[in-house]
């Protein structure tokens, strides 16, 4: 079976389609790490792919933020990803910046240029500022896009397009509730006061997002059966409040302990000895 990938952007829903992977798939599921083993940028390549699969020998799903489609693993890879409305991923990713931080100057941090944090989404998939190579590469490499407004449509589009007939789609609400803590006022007040800002800074990132949402959405959605997407939407999301079996307990359980004590260790020591080899070399 193929390997199915999310290349995961930052802020838009990865905490809780990670949760939901982890919960189906087990151990067959990698988090994979691309800290640590390339020294100047944090991609996950083909060679990491190949080493870590020999922790992972059943290995049917991976996720990360180092996976992008610029730095291609290899062809039986299926690709999908997420994406958001932009000046509201751009204020959550202010938010996450003044909780790690405590520093609170919008001005000053939207004017910091650092690679990625402008049109972020258009950078993540093009590998640079390039909206018509994000735009092809959204187009032609992944096989699902799905955009967190629909999310739960986009649940059903993942299951149904790479023939995942037993995921449990069904999940608690809100897995990551960082984006409700603080001060969300502020944060809407912030994207009022500083629109242009906002906008000017995420001026290709608006157009991809209007290119997903007004062509390849809607191509996904005729493809599955309008009424049918409503139907099972209805039938999956609005019963009882979702409780984790025995299966999905064990899976959680399974894959956060496989990673936390046989995979992350195997990354830093593996990272260490490359690191000292290039430096003797």
């Amino acid at each position: 079976m193929d390997l199915i990938a999310f290349s995961h952007i930052p802020k838009t829903a990865g905490t809780t389609l990670v949760y939901l992977l982890r919960r189906n798939f087990g151990w067959r599921h990698l988090d994979a790490i691309a800290r640590y083993r390339n020294r100047y940028v944090s991609l996950y390549r083909l060679r990491d792919l190949r080493a870590d699969s020999l922790f992972y020998p059943q290995l049917r799903s991976i996720a990360g933020h180092g996976l992008k489609v610029c730095c291609p693993l290899h062809q039986d890879v299926q690709w999908y990803t997420v994406l958001r409305e932009p000046a509201e991923r751009y204020l959550s990713q202010f938010q996450h910046h003044v909780r790690k931080t405590g520093r609170d100057d919008f001005l000053q941090w939207a004017a910091e240029d650092r690679s990625g944090k402008r049109n972020a989404q258009v950078h993540w998939l093009a590998g640079e500022q390039h909206l018509e190579q994000a735009k092809e590469n959204l187009a032609c490499k992944f096989r699902v896009v799905g955009l967190q407004e629909h999310f739960d449509e986009f649940l059903l589009l993942l299951r149904d397009r790479f023939g995942l007939v037993d995921f449990d789609v069904r999940y608690d609400r809100p897995r990551n509730v960082s984006a409700c803590q603080g001060s969300p006022n502020r944060i809407l007040a912030e994207c009022d006061r500083y629109r242009d800002v906002i906008h000017a800074n995420n001026e290709l990132d608006l157009q991809l997002y209007e290119f997903a949402k007004e062509k390849l959405w809607p191509q996904q959605v005729a493809e599955y059966g309008p009424a049918r997407l409503k139907d099972d939407c209805e039938r999956e999301f609005s019963g009882e409040p979702y409780r984790k079996d025995l299966r999905a307990r064990f899976n959680l359980l399974h894959a956060i302990m496989h990673r936390n004590i046989i995979y992350r260790p195997f990354v830093r020591f593996d990272s260490k000895r490359k690191h000292r080899h290039e430096v003797q070399g």
